[in-house]
């Protein structure tokens, strides 16, 4: 099931929650999303969100492991949204997909640390 644009805001405010249960609650959801149907929003919410690596292989280590396998460049430097355009390169991706992939950018924009 493809995950819709509001369901990414969702899953970002429980990633970045000061509440751990919510951040680790969420990072169950993704790790049960489809990883090929919602790579950009997968990608996305690892950007933009604020939690360790460390999180990521505790709590969704299957798709941590998906990552890392489809690029593992990705995970040992910080994500940029240039990675994430390269990683959908020639693929077809879905209007829900690149809601989120706009909506991140968007949320970074304002970030002055954001890197493309």
């Amino acid at each position: 099931m493809e995950k819709s644009e509001s369901e990414y805001k969702r899953l970002l405010k429980m990633l970045d929650s000061p509440d751990v249960e919510n951040t680790v609650l969420a990072l169950h959801c993704i790790d049960n999303m489809d990883f090929e149907t919602n790579k950009v929003t997968i990608l996305c919410l690892l950007k933009s969100s604020r939690i360790s690596a460390q999180l990521w292989i505790d709590n969704a280590n299957k798709t941590y492991n998906r990552i890392v396998h489809s690029s593992a460049h990705v995970i040992t430097k910080m994500l940029s949204f240039n990675d994430i355009l390269n990683q959908i390169n020639g693929e077809t991706v879905s209007g829900e997909q690149i809601d989120a992939f706009y909506e991140a950018v968007a949320k970074s924009r304002y970030n002055k640390d954001a890197k493309f």
